[in-house]
């Protein structure tokens, strides 16, 4: 009964948890989790919905098929898209009833629905292993904030370095940290889709810009070019 009240105590927690970050700066990363959760549930379903089509109760055909065919095992032995099968047929008779015949027939076309259904199975296995593998690289890009430091620093000094403006130091470390607090983690997951939709040159120029306004460097040079402008007028 204890096991069983900690069980529910710590799906509450989790579930407190999800609804705090939905409520506050990571809406769009769980939602972005989400989908590709639903993408992996999609291709497992797919796999399934195969292997119920083929009449195979294994969701692990697909590679039990492969192996028999490395091993020289013929549809004699596995039974899987057989080549050969008896066919009934009817003859009618003028005399008397139809005559039913049985004879041995060929079946071609599984040669053919064979190469298909494995390089069906094969490819929906490898969008799965993608999908597993991208998931854990977007959780580990986002979830840690170190993680999320780094990118934001180095994207900021790509973008300082684009943006060649002397008159501006390059950002600290300490800034990037007070930066990237303010992008949240939903920010972090907008220009990491940007340079992965676009190119890193205009995330980390937009990125470094957005840096720029929220320290007031953007005010300052304004302010800056506005003297320079009016010390000219003067001038003339």
């Amino acid at each position: 009964m204890i096991m069983f009240s900690n069980f529910i105590s710590t799906i509450e927690l989790h579930y407190f948890y999800i609804i705090e970050r939905l409520q506050g700066d990571s809406r769009l990363a769980i939602l972005y989790y989400t989908k590709k959760i639903l993408f992996l549930l999609t291709s497992l379903y797919q796999l399934v919905l195969v292997g119920r089509f083929l009449g195979f109760s294994n969701t692990l055909w697909g590679f039990d098929s492969i192996n028999q065919l490395r091993n020289g095992q013929t549809w004699e032995k596995t039974g899987i898209f057989p080549r050969v099968t008896m066919c009934d047929f009817q003859i009618r008779n003028i005399a008397g009833p139809p005559k039913t015949f049985t004879i041995q027939c060929v079946l071609m076309a599984n040669m053919i629905n064979e190469k298909i259904f494995l390089g069906m199975y094969c490819w929906i296995c490898i969008l799965l292993a993608i999908t597993i593998v991208n998931l854990f690289q977007w959780w580990n890009n986002l979830s840690n904030s170190s993680n999320r430091v780094k990118y934001i620093y180095n994207a900021l000094i790509a973008g300082h370095s684009i943006r060649k403006i002397e008159a501006e130091a390059k950002p600290e470390y300490d800034q990037a940290q007070e930066f990237t607090e303010f992008m949240t983690v939903d920010g972090v997951l907008i220009f990491r889709l940007m340079e992965i939709n676009s190119s890193c040159l205009i995330s980390n120029d937009v990125l470094y810009e957005v840096f720029r306004i929220h320290f007031g460097l953007f005010d300052e040079q304004k302010q800056k070019e506005r003297e320079q402008e009016e010390q000219k007028n003067d001038d003339r």
